[in-house]
């Protein structure tokens, strides 16, 4: 089938337990499978198997821990074709070498599933501007999101999950000019018109004969507003897993793709558009509502 449902913002796990511990009252042998568990096996004694880095010491609730690196098929190799009946993936696939590997094994052993990572709007956020998140995060200087994950993934076109790799050029240090320009913008007579000074005044800056060598990498800067302050997040979808994830269920299958082939470009310019093309994309409209999602899936697990 397809994906089913999708979300960018809130949470679903705590309903999509609650469906599938209504589904276990009317099918005793329900099997489930948490790939990545080891860090929050969120499903408890719903969960059967699980699969991780490291073993997943959950034998009090009968979950039955099998151990492997998830970036190689040998890990997916003792579990049959559609064994489980649901499969789940949460905050793992951003931190793989290569998602596509599981992606597909995935699609091979399990009869439906849910798949969750940090949103777009987080990933490409300053973080410590935003509660719960604040000045811990300032260690990491001016980084965007979260500095171990290795992709953004969105959900642009139906049934289509894509993957890009996190650019450096996202990232880095203020510089004087920087600071400068957002200190001026920030007086309270001009915070109205914040951001067009802030164009205004780079540009101007860039022109300056000591600057004018670096004025390609100032527009650049100004492209990504300091560091993830895109036009298009949307503040209230920025946070922890518990309120801002991409969420999806899936039924048998969907499709993957690394947006443009995982070519970044012949040069700068061309990598910072191919990116900035792809993360400000909306996404593609929900199939169905949640509890519709899991009614199908509810069905395909019936099903022989």
């Amino acid at each position: 089938m397809a994906i089913v449902f999708s979300s960018e913002g809130g949470c679903v796990r705590s309903a999509i337990k609650s469906s599938l511990s209504s589904i276990r009252q009317i099918k005793a042998d329900l099997s489930v499978l948490d790939v990545g568990a080891a860090a929050n096996p969120w499903l408890g004694n719903i969960l059967t198997d699980a699969l991780d880095f490291f073993c997943v010491d959950r034998g009090d609730l009968g979950v039955r821990s099998h151990v492997g690196d998830i970036n190689k098929s040998s890990a997916f190799a003792c579990f049959a074709d559609k064994q489980f009946d649901f499969v789940t993936c949460t905050h793992t696939l951003e931190d793989v070498r290569d998602p596509e590997i599981a992606i597909r094994e995935m699609q091979r052993i399990g009869k439906s599933g849910f798949i969750s990572v940090p949103n777009r709007h987080t990933e490409l956020s300053n973080l410590r501007k935003y509660k719960p998140f604040g000045k811990p995060w300032a260690r990491g200087g001016y980084h965007v999101g979260f500095a171990h994950h290795r992709w953004v993934f969105h959900i642009r076109s139906s049934n289509k999950l894509e993957a890009v790799a996190k650019w450096s050029g996202i990232s880095g240090t203020q510089s004087w000019y920087e600071m400068l320009v957002k200190a001026i913008a920030k007086l309270p007579v001009l915070s109205s018109k914040k951001n067009a000074l802030y164009e205004m005044l780079v540009k101007a800056i860039a022109k300056l004969p000591v600057l004018s060598p670096k004025k390609n990498a100032l527009y650049e800067k100004l492209g990504v507003r300091s560091h993830g302050d895109y036009p298009w997040i949307n503040s209230r979808l920025v946070g922890l897993p518990e309120v801002a994830e991409l969420a999806f269920i899936w039924i048998d299958d969907f499709n993957f793709e690394y947006y443009n082939n995982d070519y970044c470009g012949s040069d700068d310019g061309d990598t910072f558009s191919l990116f900035s093309d792809f993360v400000a994309s909306s996404p593609s409209a929900s199939p169905l509502g949640l509890d519709e999602a899991m009614d199908a899936v509810f069905r395909r697990i019936q099903s022989v």
